[in-house]
């Protein structure tokens, strides 16, 4: 099966909720790709990146089901790309869903889940389900290849914090049994040194990036950590390159747009179109074959 953008926003969605903002009535009113929400990476059936809160309206807007889904790889532990409300269902659905569900990530960020599984519990009864029986945390060790899934799985350092302690959020590098690499970069800024180091001695040339630009029009300081702008994506690319990991027509699928980006997916499309490198504005629904 292709590989699917379930969605494609920030944390906020677009148009966010709260927001009367000039470009949350722009995306209200033009709908279509200029609707966001927020991002999941449905890799193929057994493997997915991230499993956020708007996984089910997701789900059931490309008509199809997670029940053959055996792994989630989690970024990094934010709200909006884990939901454990949502995972939640899982142990509902018992009769399909007969084994647990795989959750890698980082040490850190497991922990801080690990943290948070007792509150989803009903606390008068002393005999209330835990619904996250059903359920392995598996941490991963950042720059060391698993095989996973029918994958082979290389997490990277991203430059972006979660909410766990000392949670430095993880990409990933994703090597499909078809030949196929592409990597994962959601959330991030510029990278650490250890992680540009690792990507000019990783030998291996990627067939396409999916990469954040959180702020797009918004203007950032060169090489900022935590999220990316247009200059600092275009700054990263380039890097890219440098690291003989992409060439000029690799493609570079851009998500992870925040209700801040000025432009409309038409307009931000039609910009990406004037640049030197392939790059393919990315929108809920778009598969990647």
């Amino acid at each position: 099966m292709s590989s699917i953008m379930l969605g494609t926003s920030a944390s906020e969605g677009i148009p966010s909720i709260f927001c009367d903002c000039n470009n949350c009535r722009k995306a209200r009113a033009a709908k279509g790709k200029n609707i966001r929400t927020r991002t999941d990476f449905l890799i193929d059936e057994k493997n997915i990146i991230d499993f956020g809160p708007d996984i089910y309206a997701q789900v059931l807007r490309e008509d199809i089901d997670l029940v053959n889904l055996e792994n989630v790889f989690l970024t990094h532990f934010h709200d909006d790309h884990i939901s454990l409300s949502n995972l939640m269902t899982h142990n509902s659905g018992k009769s399909v869903c007969n084994k647990p569900l795989n959750i890698y990530g980082s040490k850190e960020a497991l922990e801080g889940i690990r943290w948070i599984f007792p509150i989803y519990k009903d606390h008068t009864h002393a005999d209330a389900p835990d619904y996250f029986t059903h359920f392995n945390l598996m941490p991963l060790d950042p720059f060391v290849t698993y095989s996973i899934g029918g994958l082979a799985v290389t997490p990277i350092l991203s430059s972006h914090f979660g909410f766990a302690t000392n949670e430095l959020g993880f990409n990933y590098i994703i090597q499909k049994g078809n030949g196929e690499n592409f990597l994962y970069a959601v959330d991030t800024g510029w990278y650490n040194a250890e992680t540009w180091n690792f990507l000019r001695q990783f030998d291996i040339q990627l067939d396409f990036i999916v990469i954040e630009c959180t702020y797009c029009t918004c203007k950032l300081p060169y090489h900022q950590d935590g999220h990316l702008d247009f200059e600092n994506l275009l700054l990263m690319i380039d890097e890219f390159n440098k690291c003989a990991v992409i060439k000029k027509g690799t493609p570079i699928y851009v998500t992870h747009i925040s209700h801040l980006n000025e432009l409309s997916h038409e307009e931000t499309q039609k910009y990406f179109d004037s640049l030197p490198w392939n790059l393919k504005m990315g929108y809920d629904g778009m598969k990647i074959d």
